[in-house]
């Protein structure tokens, strides 16, 4: 379950406003912070970010935004939801991968 195009596009902005600069600034930091959401209730989003930008030789370290969309989660427990659903997805891939026996 890949991210969507809104969650990689605000992810670009806020991950931009917390490794720039004066850290957690910004409007999509504020959006968060208005929701009760926080980098910390974002790690697997993050992961899957960091992972999908790695993948396509891109560094993960945002993109200014100084108008960035809304959050494309509404609530602290609908960001819980994403955030817990792309853990299960990343550990079911690693446990997959720890399955494959090596090519010879």
């Amino acid at each position: 379950m890949p991210l969507t195009s809104k969650e990689r596009e605000f992810l670009d902005a806020y991950v931009y406003e917390v490794t720039h600069g004066p850290p957690f600034g910004g409007p999509a930091t504020t959006d968060l912070r208005g929701k009760g959401i926080y980098y910390t209730d974002l790690s697997w989003l993050l992961t899957a970010y960091q992972r999908e930008l790695s993948a396509q030789g891109i560094p993960a370290d945002g993109i200014h935004n100084p108008s960035p969309p809304p959050s494309p989660w509404q609530t602290l427990e609908e960001a819980k939801d994403r955030n817990q659903a792309l853990k299960e997805e990343l550990d079911s891939h690693a446990v997959e991968l720890q399955a494959t026996p090596p090519r010879t």
